[in-house]
């Protein structure tokens, strides 16, 4: 029963933070600003955050239906979700690292003539590399949920953990204005806003649910 509980929570909130995320892209898209960030207070949820947020929701919800249900659907469509993260934080977070624009940013960016989203609406900033760093972790336990065993119970609950912590950090950043602490290093260090520090929270808390706990030998 309690096993059940724990899906059905991290299904809901795969559907709270997908609906976020929506929100947030939607919010691009029209040019409304309160939609981007959610809270009246930090910079807005970049558009590609929230794309990266949206497929992370559907790994989790899928996640969730492979661990508990051995979903066949599921089966098939996580490796899927889970190859897009990487490709697209991994591309990001080594881009950001060394130095080397990948040209995805530029899908994203703010432009005077936008050709490739002429939809969306001038953004400004960096997705936080710790916010890159999350969704690549949820990429790679995303392709380890697909096989049972220990390191699938220890991946969801480590990799979970570390999100949330992440997200915390940078909620007690904003709550006590010490930009440090929402990684915000330097002047030219995109801090994490507070709509992700606290949906991060959400997302590593769903992922802690949705391990199958191990049978007594």
């Amino acid at each position: 029963m309690i096993h059940f509980i724990r899906h059905r929570t991290a299904r809901f909130l795969s559907c709270l933070i997908g609906a976020e995320a929506i929100i947030v892209m939607i919010g691009w898209m029209f040019h409304i600003d309160w939609m981007t960030r959610l809270v009246p207070i930090g910079r807005p949820m970049q558009f590609i955050t929230a794309f990266l947020f949206l497929l992370s929701t559907l790994g989790l919800y899928s996640m969730s239906r492979v661990v508990q249900d051995d979903d066949e659907m599921a089966q098939l469509g996580l490796p899927g979700i889970s190859i897009t993260i990487l490709l697209v934080s991994v591309t990001l977070l080594v881009g950001r690292v060394l130095g080397t624009p990948t040209g995805i940013e530029d899908l994203f960016l703010e432009r005077s003539s936008p050709v490739f989203l002429p939809f969306v609406s001038s953004t400004t900033g960096w997705t936080s590399l710790p916010a890159l760093l999350n969704f690549s972790l949820v990429g790679i336990v995303g392709v380890v949920a697909l096989f049972p065993g220990r390191l699938r119970n220890l991946s969801l609950s480590y990799i979970g953990g570390f999100i949330v912590l992440i997200g915390a950090v940078a909620t007690a950043g904003y709550l006590f204005n010490q930009p440090v602490l929402y990684y915000a290093f330097t002047a030219s260090t995109p801090p994490m806003s507070l709509t992700c520090a606290l949906v991060s929270i959400l997302l590593g808390f769903g992922l802690m649910q949705i391990h199958r706990p191990e049978m007594p030998q």
